[in-house]
């Protein structure tokens, strides 16, 4: 939820609306809006979530776990360079389009996919972002507390849907402040957002970068590679 005030900015660029709000013409599931935001953006963040979460589980520890924070590393560059050159990840859209195909129908016909696909990009964004800040929050948060006990894997499921929750709602807040301009928000969605998502990709690169320098000097300083 920190990220709400220090990462805000650039989550909405690529947040911009497509299109003007427009009234389903079936009736959908009350906070279906919302709720769908919400649980994409979450699904986006388990991108990373779920396998820092299983490699957690594994043990790794020490030194052992700078390849697991380099692997991160590379895996961040990787989807720079995918966002920057296509606009968005692989699996980003493999995802958006599973998650589609399993919406109920109304929801699908009221919704494009291209924007669905826009909310797990976000929500795989705010995972990352997550990991800059705090790279151990998952592993020590949820990881260690899951192989504690029978209590512990039940918190740390908790706990678990708790970060999915919380990632899913910063989603929705960059979404509703892109869309606070109305028509102004889908004039600059249409015209820039893919230029914007692009060259975000492009400034994700250095900071990639500077990751893998950082972890492989941390490593390096411990004696890892020597």
């Amino acid at each position: 939820l920190a990220l709400i005030w220090t990462a805000m900015f650039p989550l909405i660029l690529i947040a911009l609306p497509l299109k003007s709000w427009e009234k389903p013409e079936e009736p959908l599931f009350p906070g279906a809006n919302w709720g769908g935001m919400v649980v994409t953006g979450g699904c986006g963040f388990m991108l990373l979530g779920l396998p820092l979460m299983l490699m957690g589980m594994t043990g790794l520890s020490g030194e052992a776990w700078y390849l697991v924070q380099l692997g991160c590393a590379a895996w961040l560059l990787y989807q720079a360079l995918m966002t920057m050159i296509f606009g968005s990840p692989p699996e980003v859209k493999m995802l958006g389009n599973l998650l589609y195909r399993v919406a109920p129908g109304p929801y699908r016909q009221w919704k494009q996919k291209k924007e669905l696909i826009v909310e797990v990009q976000l929500g795989m964004w705010v995972a990352w972002f997550t990991w800059i800040l705090q790279p151990m929050l998952i592993p020590q948060g949820i990881s260690t507390t899951i192989t504690t006990s029978g209590t512990g894997m039940a918190m740390g499921v908790l706990l678990l849907l708790g970060i999915f929750l919380c990632a899913g709602i910063v989603v929705l807040i960059a979404r509703l402040v892109a869309g606070m301009g109305g028509t102004l928000s889908v004039v600059f969605g249409q015209v820039g957002r893919e230029d914007m998502v692009r060259l975000f990709g492009l400034l994700m690169i250095p900071l990639a970068l500077w990751m893998a320098l950082s972890v492989y000097l941390d490593a390096q300083s411990m004696g890892f590679f020597t």
